[in-house]
Formats: structure tokens, sequence, C-alpha cells
């Protein structure tokens, strides 16, 4: 990365000489427009719209983690073999990857960023986190993993337009630091969670529900985000995007 990184736009053999001059005057335009509004690092980090999406992002790592790390036993529980359930495993994260690309593109298609474009698949997560911790057969839960998993994906994929849309540009890289490193906690509570509660019901359906609601109050709060705050943020034309 170092070595191959270039270190700015002028830099980049992909871009032709307009994209270079327009990047870098983007990247340089909020500096010097927001120079005597800049906020210090503290409150930047405390500010309430961040604490928001960490909360959102919190969420919504809690239940990639918990996926991630609990789906093949959570497979073997509904029925499948050890070895079965190995392989079976990579069913909904498979799907999960062409979900979030499907979404990332019809998303990229739209002329706006908008809450709706996470909260959506989220609240899909949701449903499918509830319905397999009451669904029976095989089958029905692989079905429900997947619309769980695709859910997940397509949301994380998506939400990063949000905050670095809605934020201040001269704020974004302390803004983005708050909400990664606090809502990647997720990662850890997610399995932990689900693991404890799995050892105390023996059941793996309380351990889904938490997570359903986890997921869902993410949701909640981007629904909530979207009456807040503006409701939708055109984002600036690129030379790349205006020849398409």
């Amino acid at each position: 990365v170092f070595l191959k990184l270039p270190d700015r736009p002028a830099a980049a053999p992909w871009l032709d000489e307009t994209e270079k001059a327009w990047l870098a005057g983007a990247v340089a335009a909020p500096a010097g427009a927001e120079a005597g509004a800049r906020r210090s690092v503290a409150a930047i980090m405390l500010d309430a719209e961040v604490l928001r999406f960490a909360l959102v992002y919190f969420g919504l790592a809690l239940a990639n983690f918990a996926l991630g790390l609990w789906l093949p036993q959570m497979i073997r529980a509904a029925g499948a073999s050890t070895a079965a359930a190995a392989l079976l495993t990579a069913l909904p994260f498979a799907l999960a990857a062409l979900g979030m690309l499907a979404w990332g593109v019809f998303v990229d298609h739209r002329p706006r960023v908008v809450a709706s474009s996470v909260w959506i698949p989220t609240f899909a997560a949701a449903a499918g986190l509830v319905g397999s911790a009451y669904g029976v057969g095989l089958t029905l839960q692989l079905a429900l993993f997947s619309l769980a998993a695709v859910g997940t994906l397509a949301a994380i994929s998506s939400f990063w337009t949000l905050p670095t849309h809605r934020l201040p540009a001269a704020e974004t890289a302390v803004a983005v630091a708050m909400i990664n490193s606090t809502g990647n906690l997720g990662g850890f509570a997610g399995p932990f969670v689900v693991g404890w509660i799995k050892d105390a019901t023996h059941s793996f359906q309380a351990g889904l529900l938490f997570v359903a609601a986890c997921v869902a109050v993410s949701g909640l709060v981007l629904m909530w985000e979207r009456r807040s705050g503006p409701a939708a943020i055109s984002a600036a034309p690129s030379p790349a995007s205006r020849r398409r």
C-alpha cells in the first residue's frame, strides 16, 4: 500500500487530466470553506449525529459478527450434520455477496443519498433474524439466514454514504473514526452475548431475537435520522458521473 497507493489525485494513473483537476479541487475546497468553523476533536466525537451513526453501525456490526461466528452451529442446530453445516454456511454469505453488489448498484444509480438505502435492508435483516428464531426445517432456516445475511451486508455496504455526505467535510475524518471504532464494538458484543444466551437457554432462539432487536434499533434510528436531518443529499457530480 505504501508503495502503490497514490498520495494525491495528480499521481493516480487511472484518472485523466480533467478528473485529476476536478478531484484535486473537490478535496481542497471544503478545507478552505470550513477552516473557520472547525470544532475540537472531542466536540466532533460527542456530536449527537455522530453518536447516532455510531449506534446504527454498532447494530449492523453486531449482526454481521454474530452471524459470521455462530452460523455454522445455528445450521447444525437446524438439523444439518457437522460436515454439511460447514458447507452450507457458505450459502447465506454467497447470496449476501450477490445481494450486496446488487443493492450497491441500485443505490449508486439513485441521484440522492437517502437513509432508506440503509434502513430498508436493515429491517429485512431483522425480519430474517426473527423468522429464523421461529422457523422450522433446515431449508426454511437457510432461506431466513440468507435474508438476514443479505440485509446486513447490503446495509453495511451503503451505510458509509450517509455520514460522509451529512457531516461537514472538514470533520469527516474524526467522525468516521469515531463511528467505526465505537460501532465495531458490536463485533465483540454480538458473538459474546449470543454465546452467553445459548449457554443459559440451550437454544439460539433468544440470541437471534436479541440480534434482531439490535438491528431493528439501528433501522429505527436511521428512520428518525431521516426525519431530523435532510431527507436526501445530492451527490456532487464528478467528471466520470457526467460521462455516464
